[in-house]
């Protein structure tokens, strides 16, 4: 490996010091720039953020106004209105709603009797009279009632206003469900703010949206201070002087010699690098090298092996045997190149 043990020159060392310097107060200036930059993309999405919470309050407020609540048999109910069958009474009037019954509920019954036979009358009517009395006395009239009930009752909702008026019409078995739709339009008429009510708040929405967007002072500060951050690069300039100094009082051999210490420097990184890439293919060499020769030498193990080849024509035998030989167990050799230029060989494999 490579090194630098010439000693360096006070004038070298004093160069080198200021250019240190120099980078450590560019790099602190740098940081304190992206600080301040970071700050001022904090601020401004937040600013962002409170508009868009405005926005959103102002765009519900107008949705929520008209939206659907529910409905019942043929009247749907909004936030500001019901309608059926297209009458349209609108809670910007008084409005009243009612909940009425109306018809008749009554029951009948049917009543149908037959003759049967009662075992306790055959029982008593066989003990008094005999056989005859057992006969006589188990006939008995069978009654048959069946009840009926007759529910000709109407339920009606009523949704009255001074200009119009909506009547909505049930059975009398939905009657719960009629008079839980009545309550909700109650409540939605006595929630419901008026035009005038309303439009004031939609201006006092726009007051606060139209001041959220206006305040844009923390934004002006921090972009100022990201201004002033920026500005702020007096150690830079104070080691960038220092470093001109140096080199200014510097006599012409001091600023030769320095000259060709920064191209032995680069050249030193140049080698270093070079180094470092043919250390880099000497190690995948030799994991490729070293596969190869693992099978290499299993290859010539098994051909080493005693083997027995029997003529085809010829009943005589013949052994052949194959041994294998010290030139052909060396791994072959690597040339590398060394960066002065000089060659070196080694092998694949240590033994």
């Amino acid at each position: 490996m490579f090194s630098m043990k010439k000693t360096k020159s006070a004038f070298i060392a004093s160069v080198e010091a200021a250019r240190k310097n120099l980078e450590d107060a560019q790099a602190s200036h740098q940081q304190h720039v992206q600080h301040a930059e970071q700050r001022l993309q904090a601020v401004i999405q937040e600013y962002q953020k409170t508009i868009q919470r405005v926005q959103r309050e102002k765009d519900y407020a107008i949705q929520s106004r008209t939206r659907r609540i529910g409905s019942f048999q043929n009247a749907v109910l909004f936030a500001n209105r019901v309608e059926s069958n297209g009458i349209v009474v609108s809670f910007e009037q008084p409005v009243q709603v009612n909940v009425t019954i109306s018809g008749t509920f009554y029951t009948t019954q049917d009543t149908k009797s037959g003759v049967g036979v009662s075992l306790g009358g055959a029982v008593l009517g066989g003990v008094v009279a005999g056989p005859m009395g057992a006969v006589i006395g188990g006939k008995k009239d069978k009654v048959n009632t069946t009840t009926q009930v007759h529910d000709n009752r109407v339920v009606y909702i009523t949704v009255t206003a001074p200009r119009s008026q909506i009547l909505i019409q049930a059975p009398a078995g939905a009657e719960s469900q009629a008079r839980a739709f009545a309550n909700l339009i109650t409540n939605t008429y006595g929630s419901y703010e008026k035009t005038s009510v309303f439009m004031e708040r939609l201006r006092q929405l726009d007051l606060k949206l139209e001041s959220v967007r206006s305040s844009i002072a923390p934004i002006r500060q921090a972009e100022q201070h990201v201004n002033a951050v920026c500005a702020n690069d007096a150690p830079v300039r104070r080691a960038q002087n220092k470093l001109a100094s140096i080199l200014a009082s510097a006599s012409p051999d001091e600023l030769a010699q320095l000259d060709a210490h920064d191209q032995a420097q680069d050249d030193f990184m140049k080698k270093r690098r070079i180094m470092l890439l043919v250390i880099l293919v000497v190690l995948g060499l030799g994991v490729i090298t070293g596969i190869g020769y693992c099978s290499y030498r299993a290859f010539h193990t098994q051909i080493a092996s005693p083997h027995v080849l029997t003529s085809v024509t010829s009943k005589e035998s013949l052994e052949l045997s194959v041994l294998p030989s010290k030139e052909t167990e060396q791994p072959p050799l690597i040339v590398i190149p060394d960066v002065l230029g000089r060659e070196q060989t080694m092998n694949s494999t240590k033994h």
